[in-house]
């Protein structure tokens, strides 16, 4: 083989396999360790065939999960393809499995980590179809990865094709595996169908990780035979020999292996990410199983016992609530059962994921069976979770990091939830999240049972409506001109599914929240045509409101309050009256921290908590912290002055609900306003010379770039005027150039140039994918950005002339892209919220990247660039989110309607 491949220098060979020669090679550009997988040529043979590779590998290369083997690149030498691949270090399962049965532990340890990168890539519609040990490399820490992910299917007949027909030259039974050893050790793990020469789905890898389970728990293999036929005979007709399952094996081990080795993919276990779950202790049956249920583990440690108490007293009240609707059919009615109060604590390092930008507040389900909610554990992860209240604890859903505003479906079967600029839906038993739309920065839906959405795509929006399982978002409201609207949200379907009410956001007054937000009333009628129905005010609100029981529901300075509200005459039939005290509302976003169901369960976070306090702390070059305010509130952007001796940053106030720019002087700690609008500021950047900030402003109903002189003198000036909202990211070092991020209708995110010169606006990116957070290099040559083309949000580098290079930086997600005053290095925070720096250095006519050094961790991560470099010292300013109180998470009420006769 070349002893170089591109710009890979080879260094030897790793192994043989039956797809093909595996070989260490040196990345040179990113200075790394890859591997090179050479494929036979006569499995790509063809422009066609080599085409359809070229394909599969970009759609496997969005695979960026710790246990799957990422593939990098492709490549090509004397004909034959190169895979440029992730190189995973250890040995391979099959070598492990050859000493002997595993320990139980380790074998749930390593099933458990399949079984998450396996989801992962379900998830995205991805199978593998040749899951075997040898795919399987175990590192020296116990760490595992899955390769040669979804390569079967590159080199199938037809790649595209849906029809279910025999493939009789899939690469696991065809002359393209090497050995007869290796056809017959591929055909063992082969599922039924698979051996029928079926297409096959993700049932396949299911049926596979249920036999590997089985093999290290046994030390055997499961399917033998002496030819291909002969194995193949076995899979189709052998049952397991479950004795051999016995002895100190954890039961529920054997179980997950027995729902995965149903032999009718229509009886097998559906989802994998049900047996992550069970492996990893968070369920002990599986939803839906026709076998067995798994045994009851042992009794809870006593962390969770106040979870198994507080369940007990839920599953009594539920029971006999709905045992209240037999109405007289099993006797006489019973009494009521009495209400019960009970606290409901969040997973063990989990806490309320509760910020003024993205909350994701707690939301009952319509049947009132369970919560939602969105936690943020001690990595700054943030995912949707799910408390079934006959449950002990709630188990977060895969696929849905950094979620806002969840929201149930009508039959309480499914989740909506906004993230990555999008509207997605996902089961919460499990399944894939399916994106329904976008969104640019949505604020709260509802979800009818003819399944329809309304929802706010952005904070400066109307209210929209799409069908649950896609489309095209469509207005339903409208702003006021007279009453100056400058936000439409958290719209509620009332019990009809025609009509809804939302909060609009004023700025007729702007001296306080209570006075600028008012509840509105749109009324549908089905006789109207379009979608568009009568709107009309219905009160002043300071928060969100929702209908439950005959009342409308929402908070005023931390009471939640009940007002009495006809579904028929649509209006308020009586004054309002206070439920309880002590209930959390986030004034900044209007939102009070609460959910309601008509069938009596009750959920809020009380009051008394601040979720968005944050360090604001100093990182040198070298990963060394000082603090700069061990107190800040957390931001919609901020901006280091040229000189490096202040700090211009929006914060949220309190009393109005909106943001305003203040300039901090650091040496004195002293703090002063520099905008009084009573709209939205965010975004500030620093001018090169220091004179000016350049912001967003949402004055006009879009947000526009606008500039103030740091002197606070004059009237901000605007500077643009474009149909999309306009947010300032970086300005060039020669003052000329304002790089944005812009979000049309839809949601989408592009990049654009501002030429400060004329005033023209021209498009930098702007394609199917969400671009932004652009930042200029110090020569003004390169343009770094976020684009999530990859599925996740990564950093990539363009030259500002076309056609001059692009280049990909980060490999496991990034945001808030920042160049060194230097520019000698790109430094960034990836999505679990470290801070990376990779270094950088010209090369020609393009750039080489270089090593990429960790200097921190913790760091907050939001759509809004919350870092910042000094330009005088290189230092970085980085936000870190302070420790949330873990205790009396969310208090829960049952029969909740009870409190108005109180």
């Amino acid at each position: 083989m070349e002893k170089r491949i591109g710009h890979y220098d080879v260094v030897g060979l790793i192994g043989r396999g039956g797809m093909g020669e595996v070989y260490r090679a040196r990345d040179t550009v990113l200075d790394r360790d890859v591997a090179l997988k050479l494929l036979p040529a006569d499995l790509a043979d063809g422009p066609d065939r080599l085409a359809r590779l070229r394909r599969e590998a970009k759609v496997l290369a969005s695979l960026q999960h710790q246990n799957i083997a990422a593939i990098y690149g492709i490549e090509e030498t004397d004909g034959s393809p190169v895979l440029i691949m992730e190189l995973a270090e250890g040995e391979d399962l099959s070598e492990r499995m050859a000493a002997g049965p595993l320990s139980p532990d380790e074998a749930e340890n390593i099933a458990r980590q399949m079984a998450r990168g396996l989801e992962v890539a379900h998830e995205q519609g991805i199978v593998h179809r040749d899951l075997k040990p040898a795919n399987i490399k175990v590192g020296p820490d116990g760490s595992v990865k899955i390769l040669d992910f979804g390569l079967a299917r590159a080199f199938s007949p037809d790649a595209t094709s849906d029809v279910r027909e025999p493939a009789s030259d899939m690469p696991t039974i065809t002359q393209a595996l090497t050995g007869a050893g290796a056809v017959l050790g591929t055909t063992a793990y082969m599922s039924p169908e698979q051996a029928r020469g079926y297409e096959v789905d993700r049932r396949s890898d299911i049926w596979a990780f249920g036999v590997i389970l089985y093999e290290m728990l046994a030390g055997a293999r499961l399917f033998e035979g002496q030819t291909t036929s002969d194995v193949m005979a076995a899979v189709l007709r052998h049952e397991p020999d479950w004795d051999s399952l016995s002895g100190g094996i954890p039961p529920h081990l054997v179980q997950i292996c027995s729902r995965c080795l149903v032999k009718d993919p229509r009886q097998r276990l559906r989802d994998i990410g049900e047996a992550r779950i069970a492996l990893g202790g968070g369920s002990n049956t599986f939803i839906g199983s026709p076998a067995e249920p798994m045994p009851r583990a042992a009794a809870p440690a006593a962390s969770n016992r106040r979870g198994w108490v507080v369940s007990a007293m839920l599953g009594v009240a539920l029971i006999a609530t709905a045992a209240l609707g037999l109405n007289g059919v099993l006797g006489p009615e019973p009494e009521p059962p009495a209400m019960v109060r009970a606290s409901v604590a969040t997973p063990d390092y989990v806490g309320l994921h509760l910020t003024a930008t993205a909350p994701g507040p707690v939301a009952v389900s319509p049947d009132g069976r369970s919560i939602a909610f969105t936690g943020q554990d001690s990595t700054g992860l943030a995912l949707l979770y799910v408390r079934h209240l006959d449950e002990p604890e709630a188990s977060p859903i895969t696929g849905t990091r950094d979620a806002a505003y969840p929201f149930w479906s009508a039959d309480s079967r499914s989740l909506g939830f906004f993230s990555a600029g999008e509207v997605r839906r996902v089961g919460v038993s499990g399944g894939p999240v399916m994106t329904v739309c976008k969104g640019e920065n949505p604020k709260g839906g509802s979800w009818n049972a003819d399944d329809q959405i309304i929802f706010a795509p952005s904070h400066a929006s109307t209210i929209h409506i799409v069908s649950a399982n896609g489309g095209e978002p469509e207005p339903v409201t409208t702003f006021d001109t007279e009453k100056r609207d400058r936000s439409h949200r958290f719209p509620a379907w009332l019990p009809n599914g025609r009509d809804f009410i939302y909060l609009a956001v004023t700025r007729t007054s702007g001296s306080a929240v209570d006075e600028d937000s008012e509840l509105r009333i749109v009324e549908r009628d089905e006789g109207v045509e379009g979608v568009e129905g009568v709107d009309r005010m219905l009160a002043v609100c300071q928060t969100n409101a929702d209908y439950a029981n005959g009342q409308i529901l929402y908070v005023y300075d931390d009471i939640l309050m009940a007002r009495p509200f006809s579904t028929d005459d649509l209006d308020f039939t009586g004054p309002a009256v206070p439920l309880t005290s002590g209930v959390m509302s986030i004034q900044g976003a209007h939102l009070g921290v609460f959910s309601a169901s008509s069938t009596g369960v009750l959920c809020y976070a009380p009051s008394g908590r601040t979720f968005d306090h944050a360090s604001l702390d100093w990182l040198s070059r070298d990963g060394e912290l000082s603090d700069l305010d061990p107190a800040a509130k957390i931001t919609l952007g901020f901006d280091v002055s040229p000189d490096g001796e202040h700090v211009v940053m929006s914060v949220i106030d309190d009393a109005t609900g909106t943001a305003d720019l203040w300039l901090l002087e650091i040496a004195r700690d002293l703090r002063t306003r520099l905008t009084f609008a009573s709209e939205v500021e965010t975004w500030p950047i620093w001018s090169p010379d220091g004179l000016w900030i350049a912001y967003s402003g949402d004055g006009e109903h879009r947000a526009q770039i606008y500039r103030q002189l740091v002197s606070g003198m004059g009237s901000p000036e605007k500077l643009t005027d474009s149909p999309h909202d306009i947010y300032p990211s970086s300005w060039s070092r020669d003052g000329r150039y304002i790089a944005c991020t812009h979000a049309d209708s839809t949601g989408n995110f592009g990049i654009g140039i501002l030429d400060m010169s004329d005033g023209s606006l021209s498009t930098f990116r702007n394609s199917e994918y969400w671009e932004a957070q652009p930042a200029f290099s110090p020569d003004g040559r390169w343009l770094a950005y976020v684009s999530n083309e990859t599925s996740d949000p990564e950093i990539f580098v363009e030259s500002i002339a076309p056609g001059e290079g692009r280049w990909r930086v980060s490999t496991n997600g990034g945001v808030s892209p920042l160049w060194s005053p230097e520019g000698d290095r790109i430094q960034y925070i990836t999505t679990s919220g470290r801070v990376l720096a990779t270094s950088v250095s010209a090369a020609g006519d393009g750039l080489r990247f270089g090593e990429t050094v960790q200097l921190d961790s913790g760091a907050f991560i939001d759509p809004v660039r919350n870092f910042a470099v000094n330009q005088a010292t290189g230092d970085l300013l980085v936000v870190h989110t302070a420790p949330q109180d873990q205790s009396n998470a969310m208090q829960l009420v049952t029969r909740w309607q009870d409190l108005l006769e109180r």
